[in-house]
């Protein structure tokens, strides 16, 4: 018995030293400000005027620290945050609050006038960054960037675009076409990436102000997770009282496939604690695997 007991041990240690396991989380921060006025900030922000201090950013960052412990020990592989103002915010965050963590790469791309930005923090390399805009115009000028940012994730690339689309509180018109400009720009560019050879290893997630995004035209489909869970779990945010899945984690199709990264169905998770005073979206989480890719 002993002997199988130990066969069984090594058995155990070879697949997990041969199977790389990749958790990426996306979290709509809700205003992280620092406690610097630049002049691009919210009037509720603005640190002159004494609504925003040192103790409140402090406080802010704790909060949004012990959540994602909360959610995973650990901490994600891969952290994909909303509404992050600028990269003193994300630094301070990553070096004061999640040290422990070990992000070794930051990527914040700052968008002119808006007043908050979209940021990823990783283990893994990053060998890429791109940041997308919309066309200009008078409402456009506040858009936020689409972040393409490029990972090397064992021998495997992984392409992440981090959305934060135009929220529905605002011109309704206007935020709609944005929307679905926003949509078509990175339709557009996962069909230039996968013509000019590029990796089909492609996970576009963020907060898309949309129950459901569809990418018009674009060759290829991207699976939802939210449909694995039960019609009642399924809410990241509420707007005006109604549940709505504004948040997404969408996976290009090769993660089905047999060979190289393939997704962990089942590991697609809403993030809720309780109490919940950091920000008015839910964290999503979502593990993906390598079989034979470690080194």
């Amino acid at each position: 018995m002993k002997k199988i007991f130990i066969l069984y041990a090594i058995f155990l240690v070879a697949i997990s030293a041969c199977t790389q396991t990749v958790s990426i989380m996306t979290f709509n921060v809700k205003n992280l400000f620092d406690d610097r006025d630049d002049g691009s900030e919210y009037s509720e922000y603005l640190v002159a005027k004494g609504k925003w201090n040192t103790r409140k950013f402090h406080a802010k960052m704790q909060g949004i620290a012990s959540l994602i412990k909360e959610a995973m020990p650990y901490g994600p592989d891969i952290l994909a945050l909303q509404e992050v103002e600028n990269a003193n915010a994300l630094n301070r965050l990553n070096q004061d609050y999640l040290k422990d963590l070990d992000y070794q790469y930051a990527v914040l791309v700052p968008s002119g006038r808006n007043p908050t930005n979209v940021a990823v923090l990783s283990r893994y390399p990053v060998t890429g960054v791109r940041a997308h805009s919309l066309l200009p115009g008078a409402y456009l000028h506040e858009t936020r960037y689409i972040l393409e940012v490029t990972l090397l994730c064992g021998r495997e690339e992984l392409i992440l675009f981090n959305n934060h689309w135009k929220s529905r509180r605002e011109k309704t018109k206007e935020s709609e076409l944005c929307r679905k400009m926003a949509a078509s720009l990175v339709s557009e560019r996962v069909k230039t990436i996968q013509k000019t050879g590029g990796s089909r290893n492609i996970l576009i997630l963020g907060d898309f102000n949309e129950n459901e995004v569809t990418f018009g035209k674009a060759g290829e489909k991207f699976y939802d997770p939210w449909c694995e869970l039960k019609e009642e779990d399924r809410a990241s945010y509420y707007y005006r009282g109604r549940p709505c899945t504004y948040d997404h984690m969408l996976l290009s199709a090769v993660f089905f496939e047999s060979r190289g990264f393939f997704y962990r169905r089942g590991s697609f998770r809403v993030v809720k604690p309780v109490p919940f005073p950091v920000s008015d979206h839910y964290p999503l989480v979502i593990i993906l695997e390598n079989p034979g890719n470690s080194g």
